[in-house]
């Protein structure tokens, strides 16, 4: 398995892995029919735009297994809920479910600390839901701090998401 930065050809890839692990990973949380609709219309232009910025401004890192090809993907920038030029966001990391647990996300985020380190980053933030122990257990382990919690709607759904905070210096 090799982690690098991803490049414009990787996007329908990136989708593909967004698109199947959202679904599989959202399924206890949200409509049903709000995810079959899902599609990658909706993403792709927000990757591809993302891979266009000037490297100092977002980063997306992929995960490629051999004779798989990507197989995740972790995106992140500059904070955007922090008035501070020293936060970053972990925006969306996703693997396919076949290779969880195995190490892959904690690479993906140690990669992209790595990155922001060149950005002057020294703190990553990033929203879980609530409800989606797994993902809460994962950044925990990272090190990371609930700094925070809210609520906010998908699909007609009012969920409750916790901020972390991950200390990278």
């Amino acid at each position: 398995m090799r982690i690098r930065l991803a490049n414009l050809s990787d996007v329908p890839r990136i989708v593909t892995v967004h698109v199947h692990s959202l679904k599989a990973s959202h399924a206890d949380f949200l409509p049903a029919d709000f995810l079959s609709g899902l599609d990658g219309n909706y993403s792709t232009a927000r990757f591809r735009k993302a891979l266009n910025l000037p490297e100092n401004k977002e980063k997306i890192y992929v995960a490629e297994e051999e004779g798989a090809g990507i197989i995740g993907f972790v995106w992140g920038g500059l904070a955007r809920k922090q008035n501070s030029n020293d936060s970053g966001e972990i925006y969306a990391i996703y693997i396919l479910e076949e290779y969880q647990g195995k190490g892959i996300g904690k690479k993906l985020v140690q990669t992209l600390a790595a990155g922001f380190s060149t950005m002057k980053i020294n703190t990553i933030m990033v929203d879980v839901l609530a409800d989606n122990l797994p993902s809460c257990q994962f950044y925990e382990a990272l090190g990371g701090v609930k700094i925070g919690e809210g609520s906010f709607e998908v699909a007609g759904v009012r969920l409750k998401d916790i901020t972390y905070a991950i200390s990278i210096m």
